[in-house]
């Protein structure tokens, strides 16, 4: 038998994120599709109407966007529990920039603005082959909502100094992985699966946290996979050349040599 470690991607920006504050709304969905039009939708705990202002990140240039009277209102329920959405929002990026990063700030000042970093979209479409099939099923209910992008809001911009560091944005990422462990009672009872553990960490890249992602299907692998993302570093996320605190899904693959 075999066990193989490998990484996957951030989940900062792509699943539903805990919000700011327990009632506050949350960045559900940022997608990009083709440099032109970012696709995005917002989550909250209750039914609500809220309003935000976007700021996103390209290359060298700053750009920005008002979305007023936002309904989340398309009730839903994720990972069991409740949760309301809105529909999908179509952000027109007419410079055809990449966005690299965007701020998602709520107008309610007692809700704290999101800050995310993008994934390119090679690795959301991998993210959402390999991790997470549940958000991959809700994310093309959204993008079939957006259409066209007639109805888009313009993202308009403004010229920036270019960024103070070589990788201002940057998803969290695995510096050295650690091997798991593979069970003597999983090895003789032929018993193989993959584990996803989602790896909280701060701002200097340290495990905060651990949990089961996805189940391997046995308790003795999971275990094994959440030792090893524990003793496995990481290096932080980067937004606008500053470590942030974000999260990384370390798969733990326990399967049977032929």
């Amino acid at each position: 038998m075999r066990v193989a470690v490998s990484m996957f991607f951030a989940v900062l920006t792509l699943l539903c994120a805990e919000p700011a504050f327990a009632d506050c709304p949350s960045l559900l969905i940022v997608d990009s599709t083709d440099g032109i039009h970012y696709i995005v939708s917002f989550s909250a705990p209750a039914a609500t109407v809220a309003a935000f202002h976007v700021t996103a990140y390209g290359k060298d240039a700053v750009y920005a966007a008002d979305l007023p009277n936002v309904a989340i209102r398309t009730a839903l329920t994720w990972r069991s529990a409740p949760l309301f959405r809105s529909g999908a929002i179509v952000l027109l990026n007419t410079d055809r920039e990449p966005l690299l990063g965007v701020t998602f700030a709520p107008s309610d000042p007692a809700c704290r603005p999101e800050d995310r970093t993008l994934m390119g979209p090679k690795a959301m479409a991998a993210w959402t082959r390999s991790v997470d099939t549940k958000w991959a099923a809700l994310a093309q209910t959204v993008v079939a909502e957006a259409g066209n992008g007639s109805t888009a809001t313009p993202l308009g911009s403004v010229a920036a100094a270019p960024p103070a560091c070589s990788r201002p944005f940057a998803n969290a990422a695995l510096d050295r992985a650690a091997i798991p462990n593979y069970p003597d009672s999983a090895r003789l009872n032929g018993t193989a699966g993959v584990a996803l553990i989602q790896v909280t960490l701060d701002e200097s890249g340290t495990e905060s946290a651990v949990r089961v992602f996805r189940s391997s299907g046995d308790a003795s692998l999971n275990v094994a996979a959440l030792d090893a993302a524990k003793t496995s570093t990481y290096f932080p996320q980067v937004f606008a050349c500053r470590p942030r605190r974000g999260s990384y899904i370390f798969r733990a693959d326990f399967s049977i040599a032929r």
